[in-house]
């Protein structure tokens, strides 16, 4: 790898992966999966969002990934990782008064959002998820109900 050629140029925009509405009635905030999160669009504003993502942030720095005010966003933890890598943008989010959370890697595969919308255990929130009653160990799409009610 050392002797290889430094290839530069701008990096192609993700394609591949899917999107869904899980939800959308006037008056609530909608529902949307997404597999990777550079998936989300403008017009996911107020949503909540569940991306088949980790919550970590590249190079540990804040990015423009999540550039989208969201109600709420929802990762998976990739089994958290190094130094909490795998969880770290819920503190950045958390800056950004965004509920965040991480569903466990063990009770959905990272990836498939559809899955961790389904089946994903909260293994991780920031505080502004906490404080909208979010807590480790409930399942994601109950929390997503309980944050469509309060709305």
């Amino acid at each position: 790898m050392c002797g290889g050629p430094v290839v530069k140029g701008e990096l192609p925009e993700i394609a591949g992966g899917k999107r869904y509405t899980i939800r959308d009635v006037p008056g609530e905030p909608k529902v949307v999966c997404f597999d990777a999160a550079p998936m989300l669009r403008p017009d996911d504003a107020g949503a909540i969002a569940i991306t088949g993502s980790h919550a970590a942030l590249f190079r540990g720095r804040p990015d423009n990934v999540i550039r989208t005010d969201l109600y709420a966003a929802f990762f998976n933890d990739a089994g958290v990782g190094k130094e909490q890598a795998g969880i770290a943008r819920l503190d950045d989010l958390d800056k950004r008064a965004m509920a965040a959370g991480t569903v466990s890697a063990a009770s959905a595969p990272i990836g498939d959002s559809r899955a961790e919308y389904e089946f994903g255990v909260l293994s991780h929130l920031n505080e502004s998820a906490s404080t909208l009653g979010g807590r480790v160990g409930m399942r994601l799409k109950d929390f997503v109900e309980m944050l469509i009610a309060a709305n």
